[in-house]
C-alpha cells in the first residue's frame, strides 16, 4: 500500500492533499489555506471550516467518470484565488488520483508543459501521484482536444474577477460582472506572470526529475562494470 503524505506545495499558492489533510487545521494554518477544491464522491462528507471558500465536486475515483468536465471550473477557482494572493488546497479522497488530474489539468493550462511533465513534476513532489487510466486518457484527449481553447477562455475569464469578500462557503465559478478594456488587460498580465513564474517552477521540477534519474541509471550501469 502506498504510503499516505501530508498535503505538498506543488505551486505558490497550490497544494495537494487527502481529506484528512482538510480538516488539519495545523496544516491549513501553517500553510495559509484560503480556498479548497473537494473532490469525492460525498460533497456532504465532512464540516467546512469558517473562513475557507470552497468548491466541492461530487464524482467518484472511477475510470468511467467524466473528470475533465470539471476542469474549466476548478481553473476559474484556483487562478482567481492565486491572482488574489490566496493559497488553495485541492484534495480528495487519498491524494492521489482526483486531485492529482485536476492539478495536472490546471498545469498545463497556465503553462505550455505537457501533460506528462505536469504529472511527472508533480509526482517529484507527491510521490503517491497516480490518476487512474482513464482519468489519465481523459487528460491526454483534454491535452490535444481543448487545451488551446481553455487556455484562451481563461485568460479573459470573467471568473477571474470573483469577489473575495463573498459570505457564502460555497463557491460557483462563474459570474457576471462586466470588466473594461484597462482591467482585463491587467488581468491578462497578472495571467502572463503567473503562467511565466509557474512554468519555470514546474520546468525546475522536471529538470531536477530527470537529473534524478540520470543519476539513477548511472548508478546502476556503473554498478554492473
Amino acid at each position: 500500500m502506498k504510503k499516505r503524505e501530508n498535503m505538498n506545495k506543488i505551486l505558490d499558492g497550490l497544494f495537494i492533499g487527502n481529506i484528512r489533510d482538510s480538516r488539519n487545521f495545523e496544516q491549513l494554518k501553517a500553510n495559509s489555506i484560503t480556498h479548497m477544491v473537494s473532490i469525492h464522491d460525498d460533497t456532504a462528507l465532512g464540516s467546512r471550516i469558517e473562513g475557507i471558500k470552497y468548491l466541492l465536486i461530487g464524482i467518484t475515483d472511477s475510470p468511467h467518470q467524466n473528470i475533465i468536465k470539471f476542469i474549466p471550473k476548478c481553473n476559474d477557482f484556483i487562478h482567481s484565488a492565486r491572482l488574489a494572493g490566496g493559497n488553495v488546497l485541492i484534495h480528495c479522497l487519498a491524494g492521489m488520483s482526483r486531485s492529482v488530474s485536476i492539478v495536472a489539468g490546471y498545469l498545463i493550462s497556465v503553462t505550455s508543459i505537457t501533460i506528462n511533465e505536469a504529472l511527472d513534476a508533480i509526482r517529484s513532489v507527491r510521490s503517491i501521484s497516480a490518476p487512474n487510466p482513464g482519468f489519465y486518457r481523459q487528460l491526454l484527449d483534454f491535452e490535444i482536444y481543448r487545451l488551446n481553447d481553455e487556455r484562451s477562455r481563461l485568460s479573459t475569464s470573467l471568473a477571474l474577477l470573483q469577489s473575495s469578500s463573498s459570505s457564502t462557503p460555497t463557491t460557483t465559478a462563474s459570474t457576471s460582472t462586466s470588466i473594461s478594456t484597462p482591467m482585463m488587460t491587467i488581468l491578462e498580465a497578472n495571467l502572463l506572470d503567473l503562467r511565466q513564474k509557474d512554468e519555470k517552477e514546474v520546468n525546475y521540477k522536471f529538470i531536477r526529475l530527470l537529473m534524478i534519474s540520470i543519476v539513477h541509471r548511472i548508478i546502476i550501469i556503473d554498478s554492473r562494470l
